[in-house]
């Protein structure tokens, strides 16, 4: 196995390999800097990239741009209370704060420097964690596979922000619209409503773009900001920044712990980043003698969820890689990237396919590695581009976005739909309803049907009941939904008890 993971390293490092890796580590820094695009709109702009390119490149190119994308996003985070991606949110909380009191370099270095280690450092933990999947993996039958999806689907719905019911209610909504088209099993169509559009169903490019990066462009446009960033808030001292770069080394002990503790999130499916960075972050207050200055400018504030939104990449990689499932919504993208080119994440790419696997998870650390070299000593000009104005933006990625649309199907028709699905994500949005649920049920949504229909077709229903691991499976599902209720009507009753004594 040591042999396969080091011929993954040298493919790594041909020319064609390490230059797309390079480049998408380019595109995601620079997509990082642009307030709430954020990783999943990057890529479902850049998706039709993987079309014209080799499956290795264009995998290559899409790993290397989500592996750096939480890294520069920390700068409009910390400058201006903004935050470039989602998982860079709990950022905010301190970062904002050092930059008013003046030590925006220092928490810029701070958040650099973490984000930066913490994705490096993924990588031999996802290596060493290969070897102990592997029969889990190989045990996995259509029964579990099944029920695994709904593990995953069910921890973004609980574990996540936002409501809970709205959260289910979104999943369910991209299940069915990924039931659209025909029914390879019954030759049956449905949802067409006599459409030929939709006698194919709505592709993953399409959808990703609409409700994405279009809504994304709406909420922009509506919002009428100028700039992100006022131009004085972009200067960065040298001497400052590096003082942020050794606190990561003072503070090393809270920094290991907050990125062993990403990881082990970004395993779970359909998880990643989005839960990390708060659970990290709120490890970091209760294990600190100060928790009292934490949300008024505290350095472990920036350390510790920097840390865990870059090392949670690598252990959903690693999930997508095994089981098939995205082990959060930016990895649903990608894994919809792996269907385009052919290629099938499952057992496969852990036994014969381990050298692919293998060259994509050390990208992950090339790419931070890259991130760092470029970010630090440039640190001051990619600042600048915080203080663009957003009328240039939004010309420029509404260009994009509606050229990329009909760049895959040829049909013009596309552009025409991906209004509505713009205008449908940004409805979601503003109403509380979770996009990464959504799509992350659209992506699973066949696969799920797929693997149930075999469950039921080969095994019978009463499979799922003698099956230890479904058993592990409908035990999650139970304690998921089941513990919140339950505590409720304990304490309900506790109370009343209480009254009466």
């Amino acid at each position: 196995m040591v042999e396969v993971f080091l011929q993954g390293a040298l493919d790594l490092f041909a020319p064609t390999n390490f230059f797309a890796l390079f480049v998408g580590v380019l595109v995601g820094l620079f997509i990082g800097l642009i307030p709430a695009i954020g990783a999943i709109v990057g890529i479902s702009l850049l998706l039709p990239v993987v079309y014209v390119l080799s499956p290795e490149v264009g995998l290559l190119f899409l790993i290397g741009l989500y592996s750096v994308v939480m890294t520069t996003g920390s700068i409009p985070a910390i400058l201006m209370r903004v935050p470039g991606s989602p998982t860079n949110i709990v950022t905010t909380i301190d970062g904002y704060p050092m930059a008013q009191k003046g030590e925006g370099a220092r928490a810029l270095g701070a958040a650099l420097t973490s984000s930066a280690l913490g994705g490096i450092l993924s990588v031999p933990m996802a290596m060493l964690m290969i070897p102990v999947i592997i029969p889990v993996v190989l045990a996995m039958k259509s029964p579990e596979t099944a029920l695994l999806i709904l593990v995953g689907l069910s921890f973004l719905a609980v574990l996540g922000a936002g409501d809970k019911i709205k959260n289910l209610v979104a999943g369910f909504m991209g299940i069915l619209v990924s039931l659209i088209g025909l029914q390879h099993s019954t030759g049956v169509y449905r949802y067409t409503f006599g459409s030929f559009y939709l006698i194919d169903g709505i592709s993953i490019l399409l959808l990703a773009l609409g409700i994405f990066a279009m809504a994304e462009l709406f909420d922009l446009f509506l919002k009428g900001k100028a700039t992100i960033a006022a131009p004085e808030a972009v200067r960065i001292g040298r001497r400052d920044l590096f003082q942020g770069i050794k606190d990561v080394f003072h503070h090393w002990w809270l920094w290991l712990r907050c990125t062993v503790i990403g990881y082990a999130i970004g395993v779970i499916p359909g998880i990643g980043g989005a839960v990390a960075i708060f659970i990290c972050y709120g490890h970091g207050v209760q294990s600190s003698k100060h928790p009292e200055q934490f949300g008024k400018g505290r350095v472990e504030g920036v350390i510790a969820p920097e840390a865990g939104n870059n090392s949670a990449v690598g252990g959903a990689l690693l999930t997508t890689l095994g089981f098939g499932i995205p082990g959060d919504s930016v990895m649903a993208i990608i894994l919809g990237a792996f269907l385009i080119v052919g290629i099938i994440p499952g057992s496969e790419m852990l036994t014969e396919r381990l050298e692919l696997s293998s060259m994509l998870i050390i990208g992950v650390a090339l790419a931070n590695i890259i991130a760092a070299v470029i970010c630090i000593p440039l640190i001051s000009t990619l600042a600048k581009v915080t203080i663009i104005p957003f009328k240039y933006l939004f010309s420029i990625l509404l260009v994009v976005v509606m050229a990329a649309a009909p760049s895959v199907s040829r049909n013009i028709v596309d552009i025409f739909v991906l209004i509505p699905l713009g205008v449908f994500g940004l409805c979601m949005k503003r109403f509380g309803f979770s996009l990464p649920c959504f799509i992350l049920g659209f992506v699973l949504g066949g696969l799920f049907e797929h693997k149930l229909w075999l469950s039921l077709k080969i095994h019978g229903v009463l499979f799922f009941l003698s099956s230890p691991i479904c058993l592990v499976f409908i035990a999650i599902l139970i304690a998921l939904f089941g513990y919140q209720p339950a505590k409720t009507a304990l304490s309900k009753r506790f109370r009343r008890g209480t009254k009466k004594a």
